[in-house]
């Protein structure tokens, strides 16, 4: 099975190729087919992170993909999906866009199949948590909270409770 080649390219191919032919199924039946694979299509993407990160990304931006047409492929395995790119938007020593393509899964995941996803236990909570994570990344440490929070919203100086007629 080439998912499970010891080359990282190989691997990354193989995981192109099948992605690009689920997204060419028409039809549910033909997708269920190949969901045994979905374990091994997903080590592909974790096992790229420790070796590539930019395979990484890529894999992890064609199951974005496969996502937006085909959700109900991850059934089987969703909550292996989950605990996965949680685990990778959480490391904080990857980069913010991997990160960010690991938090995009899920929310393409979460915009798909709504009802599969409330079905994973504790996906709001871990859902919640990396979004936070990935927003309190960004900032400063050494922000000015006091001054940050009196800045003008608008950015005209006006004030906030005059409305204009």
């Amino acid at each position: 099975n080439a998912m499970n080649h010891p080359d990282g390219a190989v691997r990354s191919a193989a995981l192109k190729a099948v992605v690009s032919y689920l997204e060419e199924c028409g039809r549910a039946r033909e997708t269920r087919e190949l969901q045994p694979l979905l374990p091994q299509m997903l080590s592909v993407v974790v096992r790229a992170v420790g070796e590539d990160e930019k395979r990484a990304q890529a894999g992890l931006d064609q199951m974005i993909d496969l996502t937006a047409e085909h959700a109900r492929f991850f059934w089987p395995n969703v909550g292996e999906v989950v605990q996965a790119v949680v685990q990778m938007a959480m490391t904080e020593t990857l980069e913010a866009s991997t990160r960010q393509l690991a938090l995009d899964l899920l929310v393409e995941l979460s915009e798909k199949a709504p009802g599969m996803m409330k079905k994973v236990p504790n996906f709001v909570d871990q859902a919640v948590a990396v979004s936070l994570s990935l927003m309190v990344n960004d900032l400063d440490p050494n922000m000015d909270v006091e001054k940050w929070a009196a800045q003008d919203p608008k950015g005209d100086g006006g004030d906030e409770s005059e409305e204009e007629d």
